[in-house]
């Protein structure tokens, strides 16, 4: 076997373990996350979500920083350069370090004035507030800490620890979940808690698994001002365009907050979780072929970095479409199944933030493929002229009266004016052939689309929103979309990257038994 057919294997494998990973990680958190609804009320889950975005808003720096690292150790691992990968490693650690304390210091003075005297929260629920922005606060500083671990797992290809790892997460916030409704104290506060403690035995095992098996990536005590140049070059550039994802996304619920009440910021919250669970299917993915991307650019194979792009672009949008589509034409069900009662526009915010995923999908092997060169100056000024423009003008809609949904609506199509761009920009600095890339991506994703929805939606349309409709178009979607893509999506080269996915090569094998 050829090292290119190694390493389509290996990304086939990778994105098997996360698939199967995100499926079960995906049901028990949308059950456990019914659970903790109910246990809190729409107030105070609307209370921890607008006081998770005042933490979250700082997540740019993580989201530049991560970038940056899984960067240069992959790059450094294309160069097979084992003494450059240690000391990559090392100050990788060491700014993650002073990020994780120059947050905290900042979060403390400016977060808790934020927090006491400009959010729209009850009197008596400011000291619940309180607690809970002090345990997300060390639970962000653990993420932070945690990002150059995960990084080197993610450059050495080992989903297969994310896959278990995912799994006894997903059992401590369901046991977290249930204890959460029979807490002495306060439920909020309780809530808070234990997620710090669950973020600290990720953390813990995270420090554990790379200290096992990951030799090759261990501290040494090492400082260099090149590479703090290295990372503040890629990061700076980097964090540009996550500055404007984490201002507009958190700035938004803010906004929510302002001029529509908790009870939105409610109903939001519920749709970032919905949002989250799906675009996890297409970032997982992305975890599992980024390395091969930034590896076969490190080594100068241009042929198979330019198959890379436009295989995982379509494979990615494959993967998010097949939960997609049947939750867009069951959702009323599927909230009444998942939370009971669920606060008005739900569904409205929900389908408004997935517009702006499923441009996502398909586009992360493009900026993938630029960040791959370390030269991303001009991308990322471009993008982040256009996503700073929507948070303004989400403020304006709500200024004039919206409800929410105008201001999501603007919000997904930034994003397709970003993919637009971006694709015209890759074919200058990537000499991407546009033609080629809108016949053989764009043409192919939308083809497959408008081949597998119309019957599962006549369908809902016909026999109405419950049990019968929801597992007949659930498994016609699936079958739909994976004989659609199968046949009319995927050239030859990526039915065999589809083959050599662990669940199908083990259905293959049932099949030839018989």
């Amino acid at each position: 076997m050829s090292s290119t057919q190694q390493n389509t294997a290996r990304i086939a494998k990778n994105t098997g373990y996360l698939y199967l990973r995100m499926i079960l990680v995906t049901l028990v958190n949308l059950y456990a996350s019914r659970v903790v609804l109910q246990a809190l009320g729409f107030e105070d889950f609307g209370i921890y979500n607008v006081i998770a975005s005042v933490i979250v808003f700082f997540s740019f720096f993580n989201h530049a920083l991560k970038n940056a690292t899984t960067r240069f150790l992959s790059v450094e691992m294309g160069k097979n350069d084992q003494e450059g990968l240690q000391r990559t490693y090392s100050m990788a650690i060491n700014l993650h370090i002073l990020l994780a304390l120059a947050i905290f210091v900042l979060m403390e003075i400016a977060g808790v004035w934020f927090i006491n005297h400009h959010l729209t929260i009850a009197a008596n629920r400011l000291t619940a507030a309180n607690w809970v922005f002090q345990f997300s606060l060390v639970t962000f500083v653990l993420s932070t800490l945690q990002i150059p671990l995960e990084s080197s797992i993610i450059a050495h290809e080992r989903m297969d620890f994310f896959a278990i790892i995912s799994v006894f997460e997903s059992i401590g916030k369901l046991g977290m979940a249930f204890l959460l409704t029979v807490s002495p104290i306060d439920r909020l506060i309780a809530y808070g808690g234990m997620m710090m403690g669950i973020a600290l035995i990720l953390f813990v095992g995270y420090i554990v698994y790379c200290s096992i098996r990951l030799r090759d990536c261990r501290y040494i005590r090492y400082w260099n001002k090149e590479h703090i140049y290295q990372f503040g070059a890629y990061s700076g550039w980097s964090l540009l365009v996550n500055t404007a994802d984490v201002v507009v996304m958190q700035g938004r619920a803010i906004l929510f907050n302002m001029f529509l009440g908790v009870i939105a910021n409610a109903a939001l919250g519920i749709a970032n979780q919905v949002f989250n669970a799906l675009a996890m299917f297409a970032r997982n993915f992305a975890a599992a072929f980024n390395p091969q991307i930034y590896k076969s650019y490190a080594a100068g194979d241009n042929k198979y970095f330019m198959q890379l792009i436009f295989s995982t672009s379509k494979i990615s949008y494959y993967l998010l479409l097949l939960p997609l589509l049947p939750l867009m034409i069951n959702l009323p069900f599927v909230l009444d199944l998942w939370l009971g009662d669920w606060p008005e526009l739900t569904t409205w915010y929900i389908a408004g933030m997935l517009l702006f995923e499923v441009f996502d999908a398909f586009q992360a092997p493009l900026w993938n493929a630029i960040f791959a060169t370390g030269n991303i100056k001009t991308h990322q000024i471009i993008m982040a002229g256009i996503k700073f423009a929507i948070l303004p003008l989400s403020w304006l809609a709500l200024y004039l009266g919206d409800n929410g949904i105008g201001a999501l609506l603007i919000w997904g199509l930034g994003n397709a004016v970003c993919a637009t761009v971006r694709i015209i920009y890759a074919k200058g600095f990537l000499h991407l052939d546009i033609m080629n890339y809108t016949k053989d991506v764009i043409g192919k994703i939308v083809l497959v689309t408008l081949l597998a929805a119309p019957v599962p939606a006549l369908i809902v349309w016909r026999l109405g929103q419950g049990w019968v409709s929801f597992c007949t178009t659930t498994v016609l979607s699936v079958i739909l979309i994976c004989v659609c893509a199968y046949f009319a999506g995927l050239n030859e080269e990526e039915k065999q990257m589809v083959k050599a996915m662990p669940i199908v090569q083990k259905l293959m094998k049932k099949h030839s038994d018989e």
